[in-house]
Order: structure tokens, then sequence, then C-alpha cells
């Protein structure tokens, strides 16, 4: 009964908390609040936690443990350690610091904006026994309450794509990290090639169903990186990684589509609903068309 409960409390809180877009940041809660259940249905594992793509290899061949595997893979390329302190920038639902405090034995601060997030990622440590090496709370990557020099490490899996500013993301991150301190990004990034006005628009129309306000390429985040006191960059494309969930999510669309535009001119759904699930099938779509890729970006604060 106990578990039931809290199944059921896991689909009511994001409805608790619900407040009008005003603004991008506003808009991006909204959209998340109101689309939990979309991520939890597709997206999050009671192994993984987490709600983004997974890193598919030849030791993760289905998404359950291709969202673990993201955690390896990001953790070796960064070389996490217990003895480090890192930044969970845009935590979700605790998933990724959760892991780093189980298996590495990590101390992780997780922050983002949405409350339900927050209160699932405390009480998922809590169940996970990390919680007095992990901490979650409300606050904006762009501009956090922390001391300068706090972290070993910055950790930041696909919530960058959110910001409107991704300088002021670069800023507070070497503001914040040890001199000697890492940084990993892994998001979606637009590629750098010309492109077609058409594949243009496919891209653009499938971030702002995903509340995301625009994504840079991968050099232009080498520049940032490089203008704010980093170095030792390094860019990889895991593009063919996440490609099976990338079409994962293409197929849960297109059964639901048309069931959700049906509700959505109805009145039964409200718009981030329909257009999530029109964002799936965009996302897949704008892939196939090269217009973004997936890339993870790790770099060392300059000092010692």
């Amino acid at each position: 009964m106990n578990r039931i409960y809290k199944r059921v409390l896991d689909f009511v809180e994001p409805l608790t908390s619900i407040r009008p877009a005003d603004n991008q940041t506003n808009a991006m809660i909204q959209y998340y609040e109101h689309c939990d259940y979309h991520y939890r249905a597709v997206a999050s594992t009671r192994a993984g936690l987490n709600i983004h793509y997974g890193f598919y290899d030849h030791q993760a061949r289905s998404h359950k443990k291709a969202v673990v595997r993201s955690n390896e893979i990001l953790a070796d390329l960064v070389k996490i350690k217990a003895k480090d302190v890192c930044l969970d920038a845009g935590c979700g639902i605790g998933g990724s610091a959760i892991w780093l405090a189980e298996k590495i034995g990590a101390r992780v601060y997780g922050i983002a904006l949405v409350p339900n997030h927050i209160s699932r990622a405390k009480r998922y440590a809590f169940e996970h026994g990390v919680d007095r090496l992990t901490a979650f709370s409300i606050q904006d990557y762009t501009k956090t309450d922390f001391a300068p020099q706090s972290f070993d490490v910055v950790w930041a899996i696909e919530s960058i794509c959110h910001a409107s500013d991704k300088e002021a993301f670069v800023c507070e991150a070497e503001r914040i990290l040890k001199p000697g301190g890492r940084i990993i990004m892994a998001d979606g990034f637009q590629t750098s090639h010309p492109m077609r006005l058409q594949d243009e628009k496919l891209l653009t129309n499938w971030i702002n169903c995903w509340q995301v306000p625009k994504l840079c390429t991968m050099p232009a985040m080498r520049v940032l990186l490089a203008a704010h006191n980093f170095d030792e960059i390094t860019c990889h494309d895991f593009t063919d990684a996440i490609f099976p969930d990338a079409r994962r999510l293409y197929q849960f669309s297109v059964p639901f589509l048309p069931i959700f535009k049906f509700l959505f001119q109805k009145g039964y759904v409200r718009s981030a609903d329909y257009h999530n699930i029109i964002g799936a099938r965009l996302q897949y779509k704008a892939l196939l068309a090269n217009a973004w890729q997936y890339g993870v970006i790790t770099a060392q604060k300059l000092g010692k």
C-alpha cells in the first residue's frame, strides 16, 4: 500500500504547483510539471531515475541499461572520484546525483527549478540510502548561492539547452569550480554546417515544443569555455549512442499523436501535453536531417 501511495503521489505532485508561464523560465517549469507523466512513462526507470536519452553500446542494449550506462561513461570521462564534490546543474529527479553518490561515493549537490523534481530527488535519495551524500535545492544554475571555488566537478546533462544565456552558465561554472576543477556537459547541439531552410524550421519547431530557447553549436560552446578560463576542452559526438532512444521516442509518438491532437482540440489535454508528443516526433526527424547532434563536452578550469 505504501508503494502504491508513493506512485499516486508522484502523479499528483506535478499538478500542485502549476503557475502561469509569464516568461521562458516559467514556461520551462510548467512544461516539466505538465508533461511529468510522459517522462515517467517513456524516459525514467526505477534503476536509472534519469529523464534523458540513454547511451547504447555493447554493454547496454535496452533503455533501462542505457540510462545507467550514460552515468558510467560520463563519470569516467570527467574522472569523478569519491573525494570529489560535484554540482549536478539541472538535476531533474536526481538520477545522476544519486548514482554518483551511490556508486562512486562522491558528495553531490543537485539544483533545478522545478519544485516537483527537487522534492522527488530528496525522497529518492533517502530511499537509495544516499541522503547524507546528497543535497537538493531550487536554484538557477546561472546564478547560484554557492561560494566561489566550492566544487571539483560541474555536471550538466540535457539541462544547458534550457539556458537562454549559455555564457551565463559558463561564467557561473567557472566561479564555483575550484582551480583544476572539471566541467562536463551532455546535450543536444545544433550542427555547425549550413542548413536548408526546411531543416532549420524543423529544428526550431522541435525545440519550441520542448521549451528549449535555442541550441548552440559545439564549436560555439568550445569558444565560450576557452574565453572563460577553461582549457583541455574535448568534444565528443555521441549521436550514434543516443539514436535508439531518439527512434524510441518517435515510435512512442506515432500512435499517440492523433489521440492527443483530438483531445487537445476538444480541450481535454493541455497545450504542453500535445506539443510534447509533437516534439517527440520532430526530434527524430531533425536528427535524421542532421540538424542537431548529441554532444559531450569536457573542460578543466585553469589553475591549481
